[in-house]
């Protein structure tokens, strides 16, 4: 322990997050009564009301498209299928390759 070092610091619960590239752990004190340190979220306390209402006015169903951009790209695509079947229709009725 140095001499900087608060005595009860070295005893206390140590951040159990670990690095992605080295894969070594935080080691930062936890936040009294978690086990992650303040940079790794200890101090979070989760979604507010206000956020978990805007999540679900979203209307998301997995977090990337929400259900009006999945409809619309449906018709999107039903628009291309139709007019890509119209273009063949009309090759073959012509003759034309």
């Amino acid at each position: 322990m140095s001499k900087n070092q608060p005595e009860g610091l070295a005893q206390c619960l140590r951040c159990n997050a670990k690095s992605k590239r080295s894969g070594v752990r935080c080691n930062s004190p936890a936040v009294k009564g978690k086990i992650k340190c303040r940079m790794h979220g200890g101090t979070s306390k989760g979604p507010s009301e206000a956020g978990k209402q805007r999540l679900s006015d979203l209307k998301m169903v997995h977090g990337n498209y929400t259900r009006e951009d999945r409809r619309n790209t449906a018709r999107y695509a039903e628009v291309i299928r139709s007019a890509r079947a119209f273009i063949k229709n009309r090759r073959e009725v012509s003759g034309d390759d």
